[in-house]
């Protein structure tokens, strides 16, 4: 992630643009399952008078066989359109997510071609290529040896954060077993890697004895693990909760190089202060939230699992302990982010995380530096190889069978904000608090589960591409019928495991749709006299307000295209209305 300190004031693309023809700078590029992803800046339209501020994210499916490098200037036609909004109130703000990223919108390319190479280059474009030139390294040695694709793509995640062409069906089983975390980079992958290299640098160094007479081995071994881990974060592109568990590092490293006492919850507070300087939007996201939680428990609870005299039972009782709770912390973001729980997530961690330890990331970071050598084609780097593919197509495996159960992972109805706060205030004083006081957070966490079980679900649930609507105790969905993302954000909020039924069915040739409680009009209805009998109480359309007039019905509640154009989405509840 760059550091741009004006991403933020950029004005964001509100409408579509065709058949723009642009010269840009392309930034970097990835591969993804259909599709090439393009980071487009410096964007200037050449023939229509229209103003790009920030950069543009945008795909092309027909640019497979093209090799443009980045940061290369490059001419092209594209379709602009908007950042998403939000499908449902809870849900993913994707528009806001890439807008403090710097992001005006997202596009598809028609054309493409490249005319320069820029010459100058700066930190950012040189970990772009370095990545680019790993990820060459491990597709050509996966295809010599028939690897799995999506053990490739898993790979590519894991190492380079590059998610690109992991597919939605091992991205939902990886999420429905609570695995997603090992596969996205976070501060475990950066204290590994910053762990490895310093146990073999400090061998390294204690080989020589002028080093050993000189010079401090832990101290330069910590230095050098540190520059190799801030090195590896930028050719990772900088991922939020691997900076943070980089400054948390930073800091240890400072403290024990001017002899200070470590102290573990004033480091986790300083690297969230830190990042949060530069990256205040952070806040809100579900990737910064969990990560601070996670950490914040080994903070405020004394592990007594060290007193086992034995590892590999100190190791195991750690890690069930960790498992276990750092789940019951991060219960209520997880659900209110992700609307369920893994019900088997503990256990498949208690499995995974040692794989992960002390097989997966040794083995890959082994493969990946011996690709830069000599012996890239040696017996022990096609070991680690072999080491590194079929562990992650076992944990695949894994995660495909366990996913597969029913009740796997818990869909459950929308969590309010309210009750989010209550039950995570309750639970950290629960862990604070070593007196009677307890009692205060387990009346709190209580309020909470009571606000969040006797929460309405709303019965009509809009966006400017479809409507959900409740008849007779069951959800129906009319409008935009393949987009899978809406769709599975909404089933989750309302605590719905199967999709929605079709409400096609309350529809007529003319693209009214009525029920007992809603009247909904395609974007194309042809507008006609409603039977008075049949009037609603609301009405939701994507047609103009004129054209609702014309129905002859007076209605409570009314939301047109233009509402759902300004509002991202529309959500109630019948007894609202039914109230005189």
């Amino acid at each position: 992630m760059k550091l741009d300190f004006t991403r933020h004031n950029q004005v964001l693309i509100i409408k579509y643009h065709k058949n723009l023809q642009i010269e840009a700078l392309m930034e970097r590029s990835s591969d993804k399952e259909r599709s090439i992803k393009y980071t487009l800046s410096n964007i200037k339209v050449l023939n229509k008078k229209l103003k790009i501020d920030g950069k543009i994210m945008a795909y092309c499916r027909t640019c497979k066989n093209l090799d443009i490098k980045p940061n290369s200037i490059i001419s092209a036609k594209i379709t602009v359109f908007p950042l998403p909004k939000k499908v449902y109130p809870t849900g993913y703000d994707v528009q806001n997510k890439y807008r403090f990223q710097g992001f005006s919108g997202f596009a598809f390319v028609n054309e493409i071609k490249p005319l320069k190479e820029k010459s100058s280059e700066n930190l950012t474009t040189i970990a772009t290529k370095v990545r680019m030139f790993f990820l060459k390294k491990l597709n050509k040695n996966a295809e010599n040896n028939n690897i799995d694709t999506q053990a490739v793509a898993i790979t590519e995640a894991i190492f380079f954060g590059e998610w690109s062409r992991v597919s939605n069906k091992t991205n939902d089983d990886l999420r429905k077993v609570g695995l997603s975390h090992i596969v996205t980079i976070s501060g475990m992958h950066v204290s590994i890697i910053a762990l490895i290299c310093y146990a073999v640098l400090f061998r390294v160094f204690a080989l020589s004895k002028f080093i050993r007479l000189h010079f401090s081995i832990k101290k330069i071994s910590l230095l050098c693990a540190l520059v190799f881990s801030f090195l590896y974060l930028m050719i990772a592109g900088m991922p939020i909760p691997g900076l943070r568990s980089f400054i948390m590092i930073l800091f240890a490293t400072v403290v024990f190089i001017i002899n200070a006492k470590p102290k573990l919850f004033a480091s986790i507070l300083f690297a969230g202060f830190c990042l949060l300087v530069l990256f205040p939007h952070e806040l809100f996201f579900a990737s910064f939230q969990l990560s601070f939680l996670a950490v914040l428990y080994f903070a405020i609870i004394v592990d007594e699992s060290w007193k086992i005299k034995n590892f590999l039972m100190r190791y195991f009782v750690s890690i069930v302990k960790s498992s276990l709770i750092i789940t019951i912390i991060t219960f209520p973001v997880v659900v209110y982010h992700f609307g369920g729980i893994s019900v088997v997530g503990p256990f498949a961690n208690i499995l995974a995380i040692p794989l992960f330890t002390f097989v997966i990331m040794p083995a890959g970071v082994g493969y990946f530096l011996l690709t830069i050598t000599p012996f890239e084609n040696s017996f022990i780097c096609n070991i680690f190889a072999k080491v590194m593919f079929q562990t992650i197509e076992g944990m695949l495996g894994g995660s495909e069978f366990l996913s597969s159960f029913d009740y796997s992972f818990l869909a459950l109805k929308d969590l309010p904000l309210t009750a989010v706060l209550l039950i995570l205030t309750g639970v950290l004083v629960l862990f604070l608090i070593q007196s009677l006081l307890k009692v205060v957070g387990l009346l709190l966490a209580a309020v909470g589960i009571g606000i969040f079980i006797f929460s309405y679900t709303p019965d009509v649930v809009a966006n400017y591409d479809s409507i959900v609507f409740r008849e007779e105790g069951r959800y129906y969905i009319i409008g935009k019928k393949n987009d899978d993302f809406a769709r599975a954000i909404w089933r989750s909020k309302l605590g719905i495991k199967k999709d929605f039924l079709d409400g096609e069915k309350f529809c007529d040739d003319d693209g009214i749709c009525l029920t007992k409680k809603v009247t909904y009009l395609k974007k194309n209805a042809k507008v006609k006299k409603v039977d008075p009998m049949k009037c609603t109480d609301i009405l939701v359309s994507h047609v103009k307000f004129e054209q609702v007039e014309e129905l002859g019905c007076e209605y409570k509640v009314v939301v047109t295209q233009a509402a759902l154009n300004q509002l991202p989405y529309f959500v109630l509840k019948y007894s609202e209305v039914e109230k005189p």
